[in-house]
């Protein structure tokens, strides 16, 4: 071996002992850039999977679902199938004999509207509304109602109000609105219906079957006037006036006035001639004038211990009375309150009475007593006109500057204080 080659050797084995580190060190930068794009993989596998569950929600969400229709009796509509929650519109209104169609319901009971726009999430059966051909409908000032009156439909026999029309809800019965319609038997109102206008059913004098629903908060005066075939009805508890007139004339044998009810209108029984009894509830503060006038066939009424006052001529007529209590709020007896009440033959006044008016008992012809309560200071003239049967029972001591030299006109005895006395309840002159 010469020496040059001996030199060269060292420098040819650094060479490749060079080389060999760059080698392993590009074998060993390998891993890491192999680890670096299998973490990105990694990463973008996680998001590829975030976003297939949300596909799968929104696949879910929209599911295959159908729209059944029954249409209660009028025309055939298909059904209409596509995914929940994609756009659908209302399918052509069904159409059914003497009936105007009103809108799509989610239950029989026609309670809860459904609105097109989009599939719901299930499949579903909706149910048609339907009204009587014929009404008419009048939007309300908010336009966002109807009131209905009967249109060219006044002469039917049975009406029914839908609950909608054109989409908006019905929830008022037009003034007069089937006034006179002598043909009319039975009406059904939809439950949203909150007024009904003053004598919508006047003279409707076939009339025998109407339900007012709860929430019906205004019935205006003379609605059921001369609705002489109308036995009953039952008032729901969201009134708070019986109306005047409301049921003058009617064919009510009994009437049950709501606990809600504090106020009873004028003659808003008046001339029930078949009317047997009433219940008044607790909470009643007004009876007005002639409420019950004329009710000849009325044999008993109790008044609510809550009533203050008591219009004139409140139970004129009611030939068939036989006893009544006055609460004790009540102050004054109006004129005729009891005149002509035949049969009438027991009264109790309240202890804290100031004034009977004028002809209050005329002719009440059976009444055997009455006690005069000592804080009575007024009474007006003939108040016992003709009570024939009469004897007068005063705690007052002597006549009071206060009562009128007609006040007994027909001279019935009378016993003032200290001279009568209560004997087993009943009171009774001292022999």
């Amino acid at each position: 071996m010469t020496m040059k080659a001996i030199r060269i050797l060292p420098f040819l084995m650094l060479s490749l002992c060079l080389a060999g580190c760059e080698e392993i060190a590009t074998t060993a930068s390998t891993p890491s850039t192999t680890l670096s794009a299998t973490t990105t993989a990694a990463s973008t596998s996680e998001e590829d999977t975030t976003e297939a569950t949300d596909t799968t929600t929104l696949a879910t969400s929209g599911s295959t679902v159908t729209l059944h229709f029954e249409t209660d009796g009028g025309t055939a509509v298909a059904p209409i199938t596509g995914a929940s929650g994609s756009a659908v519109e209302a399918p052509a209104n069904p159409l059914k004999s003497g009936y105007e169609f009103a809108g799509w319901y989610e239950d029989e009971g026609l309670t809860g509207y459904f609105e097109f726009g989009l599939m719901p999430g299930e499949s579903m059966t909706l149910y048609a509304e339907w009204g009587t051909a014929g009404l008419s409908y009048q939007l309300m000032y908010d336009d966002e109602s109807y009131r209905v009156a009967a249109g060219t439909a006044a002469s039917a026999t049975a009406v029914i109000v839908p609950g909608r029309h054109l989409g908006l809800p019905v929830t008022a019965i037009a003034d007069q609105a089937f006034s006179g319609s002598t043909n009319l038997v039975e009406i059904t109102l939809p439950e949203g219906l909150v007024e009904i206008g003053y004598r919508a059913f006047y003279q409707c004098t076939s009339l025998t079957s109407v339900i007012l629903h709860e929430g019906l908060q205004t019935v205006a005066y003379g609605v059921f006037y001369g609705c002489v075939a109308l036995t009953e009805i039952d008032l729901p508890a969201s009134l708070t006036i019986i109306s005047d007139t409301m049921f003058a004339y009617s064919g009510l044998t009994h009437a049950t006035v709501p606990s809600s009810v504090t106020e009873i209108g004028q003659a808003a029984f008046a001339n029930c001639t078949n009317l047997l009894s009433v219940e008044l509830p607790d909470g009643l503060l007004t009876i007005w004038d002639d409420a019950f006038a004329y009710c000849a066939a009325l044999a008993a009424i109790e008044l609510p211990l809550t009533i203050t006052s008591l219009g004139a001529s409140t139970f004129q007529h009611c030939d068939s009375l036989v006893e009544i209590v006055i609460p004790a709020g009540v102050s004054t007896i109006w004129e005729n309150t009891f005149a002509f009440c035949s049969s009438l033959e027991r009264i109790t006044l309240p202890g804290e009475l100031t004034k009977i008016d004028f002809s209050a008992f005329t002719f009440c012809t059976s009444l055997a007593a009455i006690v005069l309560p000592e804080t009575l200071v007024t009474i007006t003239f003939n108040v016992f006109y003709g009570c024939d049967a009469l004897t007068i029972f005063a705690e007052a001591e002597s006549l009071p500057a206060g009562w009128h030299e007609t006040w007994n006109p027909s001279s019935r005895p009378v016993y003032w204080g200290g001279e009568w006395t209560y004997v087993e309840g009943v009171p009774t002159p001292i022999s």
